[in-house]
């Protein structure tokens, strides 16, 4: 094996364990989806592919359903074998995270000298927004690792992979159209239309098809307009922009980055190859994008690092001395990035473990005092997707988008926020006679109106309280 080879694989090496390391920094799953995945791969394993899910009782997963993640739902039954199907979630979000890494390291090596590689692998872990979030098992991360690959298949004109990386990512996750745009960039129409035939039949080869290009509707088109316009539904955290503050703090590299290819450019003049200039355009649409929602930043962050280092790969070809300096004061730089990021993942991790352990306490408690088969009431649209993969016994409002429940019945849909937020005058009758519920639970960090609500009510009876929030329960 030549030192080439050595150093690459000892930058993936050292990457693997570094997320290892970050995946265990808290015992419980990164995150709420993760507990939903898990469960439904758990389900396809004793059940067959899903064609309803019951437990979002008042949602199109009730009547209409679809499974846009059912590729990485079948991908995650290996994991559900021990005894544990959250411990198997956490192996599974590291290797998901370990593959879109790799995806990185070994794309950037085909346009970039090795001097770089090291800078590559290390610009991967020096944002802790980054890395909190691809610490959870969610299948966005593996279709951004198989986009890199995808692009740079478009660019080496491999026509066929280009074709079944498409088929694959159609099935993998909704963002699946983004490898057109990767084509218009290039301007590469012969290899748009392979990618759009791939992509087309993998949506009609659908184990749920038609749903399917209804949920891509729902999920690829409303819910992105509703949070660029704001304010129309309430979506999940990752669709709200950062703070400038936030933005600063955890990727700091991108606007260090954008002036130093900038003033670099205006100094030195170097010859932009056309590599670069097309990872750079991918990335500055998802950077743009990411103005108005974070998880565009978190999407287009390794494409920013790709085009980072691809320039800094044209600028050595041109002063080669002059950039051993400049890659020392980075290096010391991102080190510096590095050792807070770190600082920064440990908070995090103890963080998520509080909050995750109430969940998985809460949920534990919902299943082992609630009737089987009873809709249970949750202020958070979202708390259900801790609760189906903590407690499936039981049936809930909505899950995973609350778009699936507000374009079933508006009207339904409004009377359900007005009692989780606290605004309805008699939230007990509206939850005994409109949901027909018995049981209900609500944070108090954002639904402290209906908290102080059911504590004043006598017809509502703590039934379990903790620092975070509370189950009740409905007297007859």
């Amino acid at each position: 094996m030549g030192r080439k080879k050595q150093l690459l694989l000892g930058i993936l090496l050292s990457g693997w364990l570094g997320l290892l390391f970050i995946q265990w920094l808290t015992p419980t799953i990164w995150g709420a989806d993760g507990y939903f995945h898990i469960r439904l791969a758990e389900m396809i394993k004793h059940h067959g592919l899903l064609t309803t899910l019951s437990q979002a009782q008042l949602s199109y997963f009730n009547n209409r359903f679809s499974d846009k993640d059912w590729l990485y739902h079948l991908l995650l039954i290996p994991f559900t074998w021990g005894g544990n199907i959250f411990v198997g979630a956490k192996w599974a979000a590291w290797l998901g995270s370990v593959w879109l890494y790799s995806s990185l390291i070994i794309v950037a090596s085909f346009y970039t000298p090795w001097q770089l590689w090291p800078v590559t692998g290390a610009l991967f872990f020096v944002s802790d927004h980054f890395l909190r979030t691809i610490s959870e098992p969610r299948p966005v991360f593996l279709a951004i690792g198989l986009g890199l690959w995808i692009v740079h298949w478009m660019i080496e004109e491999k026509s066929k992979r280009v074709f079944w990386g498409s088929f694959i990512y159609g099935w993998l996750h909704l963002t699946a159209p983004l490898v057109l745009v990767y084509g218009l960039i290039m301007k590469r129409w012969k290899l748009i239309l392979i990618a759009a035939l791939g992509l087309l039949l993998a949506m009609i080869i659908y184990p749920n098809f038609p749903n399917n290009w209804f949920y891509f509707y729902l999920n690829g088109i409303l819910v992105p307009w509703f949070a660029f316009r704001w304010n129309v539904l309430e979506l999940g955290a990752e669709f709200f922009p950062l703070s400038w503050q936030q933005y600063l703090s955890s990727y700091f590299i991108i606007p260090a980055g954008l002036a130093v290819m900038l003033v670099i450019k205006l100094w030195q003049k170097p010859k932009i190859s056309r590599n670069t200039q097309i990872w750079w355009l991918i990335s500055a649409i998802f950077l743009i994008m990411g103005i108005k929602s974070q998880r565009y930043i978190n999407h287009g962050y390794p494409f920013f690092i790709l085009s980072l280092v691809s320039f800094l790969g044209d600028l050595r070809k041109k002063v080669r001395r002059l950039n051993d300096g400049l890659m020392l004061v980075g290096m010391v730089v991102i080190f510096l990035m590095l050792g807070r990021s770190l600082q920064q993942m440990v908070l995090r991790g103890k963080s998520e473990k509080f909050v995750n352990t109430h969940y998985e306490q809460m949920g534990l408690w919902l299943k082992d005092n609630v009737p089987k088969g009873e809709l249970i009431f949750t202020a958070n649209w979202s708390d259900p997707q801790y609760f189906i993969g903590i407690n499936p016994d039981n049936n809930y409002f909505v899950a995973m988008d609350p778009v699936y429940m507000w374009h079933k019945d508006k009207n339904l849909y409004q009377q359900y926020r007005m009692a989780a937020l606290g605004q309805d005058k008699d939230p007990y009758a509206t939850l005994k006679n409109v949901f027909k519920v018995n049981y209900g639970y609500a944070g108090k960090l954002y639904f402290w109106a209906l908290v102080d609500q059911v504590k004043k009510d006598s017809r509502f009876e703590i039934m379990q309280e903790d620092q975070l929030g509370v189950i009740f329960k409905l007297k007859e």
